[in-house]
């Protein structure tokens, strides 16, 4: 799925469309970190690049533009964050 969104909007890399997803499932900047095998501070960074590109001033921006410009499948997002909450 995010391969097949990187195609459609080349300005995001697979890895900033998964970071995304991940973002609108709720996970913090330590557990996106630990989910992608990247620092702490890499996850800062990649965030605010991934802002800067898609307009967003703050993650709840980044959200609502993911969404609308579905870069991501909000219902699949939803569905494992409350699992990976639950567990």
């Amino acid at each position: 799925m995010a391969k097949e969104h990187a195609r459609r909007y080349p300005r995001l890399s697979v890895l900033e469309l998964g970071a995304i997803s991940l973002v609108v499932a709720g996970y913090t900047d330590r557990e996106l970190a630990l989910k992608l095998g990247i620092s702490e501070r890499h996850t800062r960074r990649l965030l605010t690049k991934i802002c800067g590109k898609l307009g967003a001033y703050n993650r709840i921006e980044l959200v609502l533009i993911a969404i609308y410009r579905r870069l991501i499948d909000w219902e699949s997002a939803h569905t494992s964050a409350r699992r990976a909450r639950k567990a």
